[in-house]
């Protein structure tokens, strides 16, 4: 009886351990399911969130993605498929709709789709697709096949970039038909100017090189050998300094076969949307005809000048030779005539009748008067003519005299100011500074309305320089460019002549000033 307890309570004791033993062992066992359920519910949530993840990509990429079959039959598509294509996938279904045919009306068309579908391995390609409301859009599709079969198609509305590209192309084929047909050459360079980036056609024909060769360059020093030696220098300054401003410069290329070609270059920036300036662009003009027709027409200009010289010159000689021969050989007629016409009065005192005697005198009397006024009327004219006192005592006391004949015909006041002793200029100088005063006078007394003239005289920095003012209405600007004011035309013209220039400038109310300035020493030109 000992011994079954003894053996009870080993057995109960064993089984006790093993019970604990299996306890322990669920426990873990449990612990291990435990964990292995956190396991896969953090893996469900993982694949929750990633499939999360890429639904949102899916939905939202700005590009159409749809999974399909090889025969086009849609089963998945993202939220921008929809949008640009006007169908939602449950309308497909829903209808049935065969999305091919209804993309891709034409039935030749859409076998060129559908075996693009079939047979693409990942490139693009272009498609005039019709979406729902009836509009045809441009659209690119790529097409992946996955081993299973499914098909992914990725595409893009792709109309604004077509159209932005056809209005690209044609701007560039207008800018083309412009450049490569307008006279003048257009050009675009860097900045620096250093290369080249687009010369019309006019380039080879105005300098005689090719484009290629120009393009070829990575510097503009070829180009500014094309230039001519003395007009170089102009040039290779603009293009140093390179600060994209706008030029207009003219120079002279020598072209490969010797001839020399007068270019005006105008230049200007082109900049980019941020303001940079990414481009120098221009027009180049050949202007060696007008250039041409300005040197025919300067040297015509010197030759009618040289001409005016010559015709004027031989005026006042002409002047003074009738001058000289009324005053010598007419003016001493009357004057012989008038002694003859005294020595007759006295014989008339001699005579006896008295009543007779007073008639002669008084017809004498008559004739001497006639015979005074005819020598005064001859020394005017020979005075306006030449004077002599240009000749004799020079243009000071010349000036002075005509100042002093215009105030004393016209009551204007006249006040001569002369600093100099003596004007060192010479006969054609003088002679035309003369008739300038005699002029700027005779103006005055026409057109000034005024009641006091000033003429000053003075030698400034080499320069003879003769002021000729009045205190009249004031001459306006209009009326000294004004191709009907003769005078002022002349008087200009008289200055040139002897390389001096007349001034003139009025104030309202206040007067006119006229200044003439003669370069001392150089003479007529």
């Amino acid at each position: 009886m000992k011994l079954a307890k003894a053996e009870i309570t080993k057995l109960t004791g064993q089984l006790e351990q093993r019970v604990e033993e299996r306890t322990r062992a669920l426990e873990a066992a449990n612990e291990e399911l435990r964990r292995e359920i956190a396991r896969r519910e953090q893996v469900e949530e993982d694949l929750r969130r990633q499939k999360e993840i890429l639904q949102t990509i899916f939905d939202h990429m700005p590009v159409m993605i749809n999974f399909g079959d090889r025969n086009y039959q849609v089963h998945l598509v993202n939220r921008e498929w929809e949008k640009t294509l006007g169908w939602s996938l449950e309308e497909i279904r829903r209808n049935n709709v065969d999305i091919l045919v209804e993309n891709y009306p034409d039935p030749k068309y859409r076998e060129q789709v559908r075996d693009f579908v079939i047979n693409s391995k990942g490139e693009w390609a272009d498609f005039k697709t019709r979406v729902r409301d009836g509009r045809i859009i441009d659209t690119s599709w790529a097409m992946l096949h996955l081993p299973d079969g499914t098909s992914i198609g990725i595409g893009q509305d792709i109309t604004r970039r077509q159209r932005a590209e056809e209005a690209l192309r044609d701007s560039e084929e207008r800018f083309r038909e412009l450049a490569e047909n307008i006279r003048d050459m257009f050009w675009v360079k860097t900045p620096d100017f250093k290369r080249a980036l687009y010369l019309s056609p006019v380039y080879e024909n105005l300098t005689g090189v090719s484009r290629q060769d120009r393009y070829r360059h990575r510097d503009y020093q070829p180009f500014l050998e094309m230039i001519v030696p003395e007009d170089r220098e102009s040039m290779a300054e603009v293009m140093r300094q390179g600060t994209g401003e706008e030029f207009h410069i003219e120079f002279r290329i020598r072209r490969p076969d010797g001839s020399v070609r007068w270019i005006r270059d105008r230049g200007f920036p082109i900049r980019d949307e941020s303001g940079t300036i990414c481009r120098m662009g221009g027009v180049a003009e050949d202007i060696t005809d007008r250039k041409e027709a300005e040197d025919r027409l300067k040297a015509s200009s010197e030759q009618l000048r040289a001409l005016s010289a010559s015709l004027q010159s031989a005026r006042e000689t002409e002047a003074a030779r009738i001058a000289h021969q009324i005053h010598d050989e007419l003016g001493g007629i009357p004057t012989g005539l008038r002694w003859e016409l005294e020595s007759l009065e006295k014989m008339i005192h001699q005579a006896g009748d008295e009543g007779q005697r007073k008639v002669m005198r008084d017809k004498l009397a008559a004739m001497i008067g006639l015979t005074d006024t005819t020598i005064n009327v001859v020394r005017r004219i020979a005075s306006e003519l030449r004077p002599s006192i240009l000749d004799d005592l020079g243009l000071l006391e010349a000036i002075e005299w005509q100042t002093q004949q215009f105030q004393g015909r016209t009551g204007i006041q006249c006040h001569c100011d002369c600093a100099l002793h003596s004007i060192p200029l010479g006969d054609q100088q003088s002679t035309a500074v003369f008739r300038i005063v005699q002029e700027a006078l005779t103006n005055i007394l026409r057109h000034a309305q005024a009641t006091s003239v000033g003429v000053a005289m003075k030698e400034e920095d080499e320069t003879f320089i003769l002021t000729v003012t009045d205190n009249g209405r004031g001459i306006t600007q209009s009326e000294t460019v004004s191709r009907n004011s003769l005078g002022l035309l002349g008087m200009q013209e008289r200055a040139h002549l002897i390389g001096g220039r007349v001034d003139i400038a009025g104030l309202k109310g206040t007067g006119t000033t006229l200044r003439v300035r003669v370069p001392l020493g150089g003479g007529a030109r």
